[in-house]
This record gives structure tokens, C-alpha cells and sequence, in this order.
């Protein structure tokens, strides 16, 4: 409230002057000369004049007052509904610039909240219902120091408060609301065909938010499975290796994720990666997702014995062999050599995308994971005329 006073004199000056009917004629008589006959008369004319002074004095005073306003601060999720449990803190500047200082008696908290500080920074925990703070102009921000289990910290909210009205982003009539996103729990589940936990599994899960930056993780948000080891947490990669049941991983921000397998145990084929993105909790993705189970599966490898034999059923040493394949979506197979067992005397030359070896005097076994395979001879020995493929 500011008072404007302004004083006002005036002085009036009055002159009165006493007119000729009012003047006062004195007469004096005095004796006669020795010497003459006449009398000598003497007349006196005195003229009073009045002055008279008034002051008047006006005072007028200007009173402008500035009403604080009340706003209402609400921490909801996503579906609206309030939020419990969140440290937030309310700072602001008066339009000189100047810290605005906040009173604990200008607060009104809502249920099971629980005001922390007062003076330059205004603190709280947010409760079951919005807390409502007296506030008078300038330009605020609402700013989340914690989030409550369940959900992520969130961005700053910048408002203005100018002759009782709120404007900004978050404002609605004179309520801003901050929202928390949810963080979601997932379960990984490495299985085999069979649906049987698949132990020995090297996994990684990277991921990426809206804004495409990496998603750092926390060992602590991670539940290991059966046996499960993990070998990297904190940082934008977590990696483990499988166990005997699922690993949780908690608390995983808004964002698009990849799961991916690094190498597969003895008798598993390495799987394609799997992408599935959490949205306010939520997983959601290809086959592979159901509910907030994420199940990647590894094709069992099965060894192959391949023969390369004459019409009387002995084994032909020399002949140069190639195997090529495509598992079940249509994609090349690639071969290692540590799937291939060499037969007496033959001789490995390629791997990859193509397997070749020149035959020996016995079988050369080959694990495969499930797809379609074409057996191809480039070059038959002396003796021999080179054979169809074999799918």
C-alpha cells in the first residue's frame, strides 16, 4: 500500500480602510494672541487600516493498494490426479529485479503437505491436494528438487504474476500445474523356444529420450535375476549376463529402448535386437513385449554332420564346399568358426555370411540355428563331376 500526501497553503491578506464617515475630527481651542482678535482652530483627521492574514491548508492523500494474489500450485501425473511425496521449491523476482521473500503465513499447504523453508526460497513437499501461496507481481519459478518413487524429476515451470492474473506455460485460470511423468519397471526375460530361461545370455539395453539424448542408468534400479552377474551399470549401457530368471530394471524414464544380445550361450544363436519404447509407465512394442515383460529368444543351434561322400558311400577328400542360409525372417546367416568341427584332413578357408571348407576323410559338423540352408559344391576332386545343391 502506497500513501501519497500533498499539503495545500493558502494566504488571504485583507485591507480595511476606515472611511471619511468614519474619520475622527478632533477640535482644539486655544486662547487668544495677546496681539489678535481671531481665533486659530486646529482639525486632527486619523485613518485606521486592518490587515487581516487567513491561512487555509488542503491536505489530499492518494492511497494505491496492490492485493497479493492466491495461486494454486498443483503436482499431478499424467492422468491428473495429484502427487504425493514431490520436494518443490518456488523462487521469484519483482519486477526492480529484487528477490521476492515468501511468509509461511502466506502459504496455504494441501493435505499431508509439509512446508520446509520460508525467506528467498519457499520449500515444500507436495501432498494429496494443491498448496496455495499469496503472491504478489513478478515473474516465478516452480522448480522440482525430487520426485516421488514412481516417477522422474521434471522440467522448470516459468510464471508471471502481473495486476491478478497468472500467465505463463502450466497455467490454467490461476492454478499452475506441474506434472510428473511415470517411470516404468521392466522385466527382462531371456528364453529359448521352449520358453525355458536361457542362462549364459551377454545382454546390453541402451536407450534414448524425446529430446534423442542417452538415458543414464542406475545399478540401483536394477533386480538381478537367478544367477544373473552384472558387468556395467551406471552410464548410458547397462550390461549383464543372463541367469535363471528375469531381470527387473526399475524406474526407466520416457524413452526408446534397445535390447540387444552380445553374444549367445553354447547352443544359442545370437537374436536380432528388440526396440520397445515406455511412455508414463507404460512398455509397449512388437510381439515381443507383453505388458511390462520384454522376452527376447534365442534359437536353439543344432550341429549339423555333412558328408561329402561317393556312390558307395566313403568319404571323398578335396571337394571344395560352401554353405549359405537364411534364418526365419529372411535374413543372411552368419557362420563362426568356432561352430564348425573340421573332419579329418579338411581345411576351413572362409566364414561369415558364407561357410567354405574343402572336404577330409570325415564328417565336418556345423551347429546351425533354425533357417534354410543350401549346401553348394564349387569344385569336385579328380575323379568326381561336381554334385546339385543340396537345400
Amino acid at each position: 500500500t502506497t500513501t501519497e500526501t500533498t499539503t495545500t497553503t493558502t494566504e488571504t491578506t485583507t485591507n480595511t480602510n476606515i472611511s471619511p464617515d468614519d474619520e475622527h475630527i478632533t477640535t482644539v481651542s486655544t486662547p487668544s494672541d495677546l496681539d489678535g482678535d481671531d481665533d486659530r482652530n486646529t482639525s486632527t483627521t486619523t485613518t485606521e487600516t486592518t490587515t487581516t492574514t487567513e491561512t487555509t491548508t488542503t491536505t489530499t492523500e492518494t492511497t494505491t493498494t496492490t492485493t497479493n494474489l492466491a495461486v494454486k500450485i498443483s503436482k499431478a501425473n499424467v492422468f491428473g490426479t495429484e502427487v504425493a511425496g514431490a520436494e518443490l521449491t518456488l523462487t521469484g523476482k519483482d519486477s526492480d529485479g529484487n528477490d521476492i521473500i515468501f511468509s509461511a503465513e502466506d502459504v496455504t499447504l494441501g493435505g499431508g503437505a509439509e512446508l520446509k523453508a520460508s525467506g528467498e526460497k519457499l520449500t515444500w513437499i507436495s501432498g494429496t491436494a494443491s498448496t496455495t501461496v499469496e503472491l504478489s507481481n513478478g515473474t516465478y519459478t516452480l522448480h522440482e528438487v525430487a520426485a516421488p518413487e514412481g516417477y522422474e524429476v521434471t522440467t522448470d515451470i516459468i510464471f508471471t504474476v502481473e495486476n491478478g492474473k497468472v500467465t505463463g506455460t502450466a497455467v490454467s485460470g490461476n492454478t499452475v500445474t506441474m506434472v510428473d511423468a511415470m517411470t516404468g519397471d521392466v522385466e527382462i526375460s531371456k528364453q529359448n523356444v521352449f520358453s525355458q530361461e536361457v542362462k549364459g545370455a551377454e545382454l546390453t539395453l541402451t536407450g534414448k529420450d524425446k529430446d534423442g539424448n542417452d538415458i543414464i542408468f542406475n545399478v540401483e534400479n536394477v533386480v538381478l535375476g537367478t544367477d544373473a552377474q552384472l558387468t556395467s551399470g551406471n552410464g548410458n549401457k547397462l550390461t549383464w549376463i543372463s541367469g535363471t530368471s528375469s531381470t527387473f530394471v526399475r524406474k526407466l524414464p520416457n524413452g526408446t529402448y534397445t535390447l540387444h544380445e552380445e553374444a549367445a550361450p553354447h547352443g544359442y544363436a545370437v537374436t536380432t535386437d528388440i526396440t520397445f519404447t515406455i511412455e508414463n509407465g507404460k512398455v509397449t512394442g512388437g510381439s515381443e513385449v507383453t505388458g511390462n515383460t520384454v522376452t527376447m529368444i534365442d534359437e536353439m543351434i543344432t550341429d549339423v554332420a555333412i558328408s561329402k561322400a561317393d556312390v558307395f558311400g566313403k568319404e571323398v577328400a578335396g571337394a571344395e564346399l560352401t554353405l549359405t542360409g537364411k534364418d526365419t525372417n529372411g535374413n543372411d546367416i552368419t557362420f563362426s568358426a568356432e561352430d564348425v568341427t573340421l573332419g579329418g584332413r579338411a581345411e576351413l578357408k572362409t566364414s561369415g555370411e558364407k561357410l567354405t571348407w574343402i572336404s577330409g576323410t570325415a564328417s565336418t559338423v556345423v551347429s546351425l540355428p533354425n533357417g534354410t540352408y543350401t549346401l553348394h559344391e564349387e569344385a569336385a576332386p579328380n575323379g568326381y563331376k561336381v554334385a546339385t545343391d543340396i537345400t
